[in-house]
């Protein structure tokens, strides 16, 4: 199911998406501040991955332009879904020429809505690089909590950083008039 905004609509992964998809994966300003490392990718990987995703259990959205579903800003992904402990992993990629317009913010909120409103889950759960500023921000403004940090946990920039980890339960949700 699309999930539509004002600015933006989260809609499947499309074949032609992944020319962005491999731009965001080796784009070195993106990747410091993502979980995880990086490598290279080819786009004869990236379609391979593409092809593959049917054995997926993500649920994976391409961000788009809400008058225009072929203009791509990036990627929002519900991961680690678990149905009988009711909690997800959330994450966003979005491409450096569209950050700081509200779309992240935008795709975190319509993400959050269908996953306690249409999922049923419970708890939505984060991991944000200690120094990404930004995303704490915008998690922190839609409710998120800080929980703690796993010290030293990602290696990146030749040294090991911090990760905090970051939750939303649905009950602090619908306390704060969202549903």
């Amino acid at each position: 199911m699309n999930l539509k905004g004002k600015k933006i609509e989260l809609r499947e992964l499309r074949e032609g998406d992944m020319v962005l998809l491999n731009k965001l994966l080796n784009d070195p300003e993106i990747a410091k501040n993502v979980v995880g490392w990086s490598k290279p990718i080819t786009m004869y990987e990236q379609m391979t991955w593409f092809h593959n995703l049917h054995d997926d259990s993500n649920i994976r959205y391409t961000i788009a332009d809400v008058k225009d579903l072929d203009l791509a800003y990036g990627t929002a992904i519900i991961s680690d879904i678990d149905f009988k402990n009711g909690s997800c992993g959330i994450n966003i990629k979005i491409d450096n020429a569209f950050q700081r317009k509200g779309f992240g913010k935008e795709s975190l909120s319509l993400l959050i809505n269908y996953i306690f409103n249409e999922l049923n889950l419970n708890r939505i759960n984060a991991e944000i690089l200690e120094y990404n500023i930004g995303s704490q921000k915008a998690f922190e403004s839609l409710g998120f909590i800080k929980e703690g940090e796993k010290r030293q946990a990602i290696y990146k920039d030749g040294k090991y950083n911090d990760l905090y980890i970051y939750s939303l339960i649905r009950e602090d949700y619908c306390r704060e008039g969202n549903r």
